[in-house]
Order: structure tokens, then C-alpha cells, then sequence
């Protein structure tokens, strides 16, 4: 996948192993009112990796007698940070155990966000109302229509209604019962990204709607994962998704709980039909535009346009994203193609210049209780080097915490579980996947200096065992 953000078109191999465009195609038919649908992805597609943020707008949609009515309606924003700190969102330090949104401790991320608006935004509305000088329930963003408007609450838009109703002090539970918050619907409020999958397939029943685009939900996309696997495995290796269609049953159920609504039944017996083989010889429709960085521009305008709050420091939320945009303009006008990279991926990690402290603006007179958040630097970039890790199998050190450096053991990098273990045998679910680092080449001077010695782990840092993330 490319390094350059966290959406990007991945082969299967690595679609397989992955955890939570350009226009030109036509979607998937609406399904889900159906219940199912039978498809056949193409094998060549892989899959679009996306991480989103839900973000609104008022658009126009038409009712059943014709007319045209103003609705708010959300949208997908294309998060700009890398895929490892989106993965790792929710790991937070703090008093009562790695849970996502806790309102104790320092909560602060173990990996910061570095670059995209959404995420600074959000850590900084965390960090005032975890000061106290920033009321969760206070209304963050308002779209006004002719008749009514809709509201996004700070703790909404920062996830902090989004725990299990038990988790919750007595006092909290007034709190959001008092602003009228209702757990059942507030979780639509959230702006944490989110991962999807862009998928490339034929409709069974509509063969000649030709290769058409299915967003899939994660939940969907982890089981079209294990669909594969299992398909992989149970053919001792003869199935390659790459290279053999495959027929699945996609099914959802909305009466379900969240975790539960998508499913999915593959089709092993099914044999392609001419209709399909030809729809799936045809070329692919691009997917460049449903997986390019959303627009830092106009996502600042509509937030400083529907803020309620006085006072947010929207040079310090939009600094980074923005350098980052005016580095990668640059490298399409002039120079070579690198020279822009290198300068975006500068201005990405270069730490945001702090705003000097302004005087609070007076609360909007909608909302007279609440605060106003006073300007806090964004998270810090995440640092170079990693931490020092405990192997499971041999228990040596490593920096790395993908590949044991002494016996070869591999890790998945999001659960920290055992991929590949060197003292068994190779099976089709123990076989190493990531590629040992190539050997330096020898220096032209007549003795080769010795190799460079991995740096120490940082002072007070001692190696820890992978901390297993939560379900």
C-alpha cells in the first residue's frame, strides 16, 4: 500500500492480512433492503483501503411528491494520517486501563496524529474538556435549515458518549440526559476515522451492469477476509483470490446489533457463467477519487462556517495539513517529482507552531453554560525509533514489532499475535510473511567497518511484552 496515506488499492495478499479514485464506474444497486445479494469479486480488484471521518453538509433531496428539500446529511472525509496511527487511535494513557475514552488520567494517544485536521481537532476538544474548561454536552457545530437545525455535541464529534452505559457515573448519565443526548442515536456523531473497503465486483443477477463499485462496511470486509482464508485453506493452496473468481452471498440484517448485521455465505460450488466471465474481462473502473486525502480547504470553511465555539485556534487544527498541500502543489510545478515529496513529508512532521494565548470570546448566546477552549498545541509528532519488544518465542530484544531480529519470529503489528513461529512446523497458517532485511553492502574501503549496533531502547524503557489490542 502506498506510504503516503492511510487509504490506498492493496493486492489480496495484503487486503487478507489488513485489520480495522478516479470516478468512471458505476456502484453496487442498492441491496441492504433486499437482505442479500450474490457477487463476484474481481480477481484483480483487490480492494480500496479507506480511513474516514464523518463530516456534514445541507444537500438537497427529493421527496416522493417532487419537491426538493434542504437535509443535513454526512459525509465521508478521507483521513490524511498514516495507517499505524489510525490503527492505534484508540490505545490512550490513562488510569483505569487501555479503554477508549476515558475522561481520567492523561488520555493523551500513544500515537498522536501528525498531520490531519480531523484528528487535531478532536484531541484538542478532548484535552479542554478532560481540563474541565470545556463542557462535553456543549454544542460544537450547528446546520440551520428553514425549519430546524442540527446540533453535533463536542463529546459526540469526540466519541466520549460512545461507551457502554454502565461506564458511566451516575452523574455523567444526568448530565447527557439533561442535554437530551440519547446513547442509541449520539453514536452517529462521532468523527473518529473509521476504515472501510472499496471493492470492484459483478452483480450475479446483472451481469451486464459490467465491474461495478460496493463500498463495504468493516465489519462486511472482515468476514469477505476470512471467506478467503478459509477458501485458501481448505484448497490446501490451490485457490489463489488473485487469479480464480469467486462467488459470495452478502447478507445483511438490520435488526441486529452493530457487530452482527453483516454476514456472509460463500458460494464454493458456484461456476462462473459466460455472461459473468466477460463482464469481469472488462476494465476496471477507477477508484482514485474515493480514496484521495479529503480537501483541507473546503473542510476548514465548512468548519469555521457552522463552529458555535469562539475562539478555536484554526491555524494550529489546519497548519500541518495545509503546509503539507502547499509542499505536494509545489512538487507538480517545479523540480523533480522527489523534491516535493521529501519537503511534504517534512512539513507533515514538523511540529505545529503553538498559538499565543487570546482572550476567550464570549459563548454564543444559544448556549450561555458553555466554555470556551483555550488554544492548546496539537499532539506532538510521533518520534523516530521504535520501542524495544520482548520476543514470545526466543525472548530477545527488538526494536521491531513486526520481526524478531534473533530467531525470525513474525507478529501481526495491530494484535501483537504470533504469525510465524520458526520452532514449528510451516503450515498454511505458520509461514513467515515479512521479508528479512537485506544485508549491507560491503564497503568499497579495504576493511569493512563493523555493522552498526541497534540502538539501545530509550533511558527508563525496558523491553515490555505487545500489549494485545482490545476486541
Amino acid at each position: 500500500m502506498s506510504t503516503k496515506g492511510s487509504s490506498g488499492v492493496v493486492g489480496y495478499d495484503e487486503f487478507l492480512n489488513h485489520s480495522s479514485g478516479g470516478g468512471g464506474g458505476s456502484f453496487l444497486k442498492s441491496w441492504k433492503d433486499d437482505g442479500q445479494i450474490d457477487v463476484w469479486p474481481h480477481p484483480l480488484a483487490g480492494a480500496g483501503i479507506r480511513w474516514a471521518h464523518s463530516f456534514w453538509h445541507i444537500t438537497k433531496k427529493r421527496e416522493r411528491g417532487g419537491d426538493e428539500v434542504d437535509v443535513v446529511k454526512s459525509y465521508r472525509w478521507i483521513c490524511h494520517e498514516r495507517e499505524i496511527i489510525l490503527r492505534k487511535q484508540r490505545f490512550r494513557d490513562d488510569e483505569i486501563g487501555h479503554k477508549p475514552y476515558d475522561l481520567v488520567g492523561d488520555g493523551s494517544r500513544e500515537y498522536p496524529p501528525e498531520i490531519c485536521p480531523m484528528c487535531i481537532l478532536i484531541e484538542m476538544l478532548r484535552d479542554q474538556v478532560r481540563a474541565g474548561r470545556l463542557p462535553w454536552t456543549s454544542p460544537l457545530f450547528e446546520w440551520s435549515l428553514k425549519d430546524d437545525s442540527e446540533v453535533v455535541t463536542v463529546g459526540g464529534f469526540c466519541g466520549l458518549f460512545s461507551r457502554p452505559k454502565n461506564d458511566y457515573t451516575d452523574e455523567q448519565r444526568k448530565e447527557m440526559h439533561k442535554a437530551g443526548i440519547e446513547q442509541d442515536e449520539i453514536f452517529m456523531e462521532n468523527a473518529a476515522a473509521k476504515c472501510d473497503y472499496i471493492m470492484r465486483v459483478v452483480d450475479d443477477s446483472n451481469p451486464d451492469d459490467g465491474i461495478v463499485i460496493a463500498p463495504v462496511a468493516d465489519t462486511l470486509g472482515r468476514r469477505i477476509q476470512k471467506a478467503y482464508k478459509d477458501r485458501i485453506e481448505s484448497s490446501k493452496g490451490a485457490f489463489v483470490p488473485s487469479r480464480d473468481p469467486m462467488c459470495m452471498r452478502w447478507k445483511f440484517d438490520d435488526s441486529k446489533t452493530f457487530e452482527k448485521k453483516y454476514d456472509l455465505v460463500p458460494l464454493i460450488e458456484a461456476k462462473p457463467s459466460e455472461e459473468i466471465l466477460e463482464a469481469l474481462a472488462t476494465d476496471l473502473p477507477s477508484i482514485d477519487d474515493m480514496l484521495a486525502p479529503g480537501n483541507v480547504a473546503t473542510l476548514r470553511a465548512q468548519m469555521e462556517k457552522h463552529c458555535l465555539l469562539k475562539g478555536v485556534p484554526w491555524d494550529q487544527v489546519f497548519d500541518r495539513a495545509e503546509a503539507a498541500e502547499r509542499a505536494r502543489e509545489k512538487a507538480t510545478t517545479k523540480g523533480e517529482p522527489w523534491d516535493g515529496a521529501r519537503e511534504a513529508a517534512q512539513a507533515a512532521r514538523a511540529p505545529a507552531p503553538v498559538a499565543p494565548p487570546a482572550a476567550a470570546a464570549p459563548p454564543p448566546s444559544r448556549a450561555p453554560e458553555q466554555a470556551t477552549p483555550a488554544p492548546s498545541a496539537p499532539a506532538p509528532a510521533v518520534q523516530g525509533g521504535d520501542e524495544e519488544y520482548e520476543c514470545e518465542v526466543c525472548g530477545g530484544p527488538n526494536s521491531s514489532e513486526t520481526r524478531c531480529r534473533h530467531c525470525g519470529a513474525e507478529y501481526d503489528s495491530f494484535t501483537g499475535a504470533v504469525t510465524y513461529n520458526p520452532k514449528l512446523p510451516i503450515s498454511a497458517t505458520n509461514k513467515p510473511q515479512v521479508a528479512p532485511p537485506a544485508a549491507a553492502a560491503p564497503a568499497p574501503a579495504p576493511a569493512p567497518a563493523p555493522a552498526a549496533a541497534e540502538p539501545p531502547p530509550p533511558a527508563g524503557r525496558p523491553a515490555r511484552r505487545r500489549r494485545q489490542a482490545n476486541a
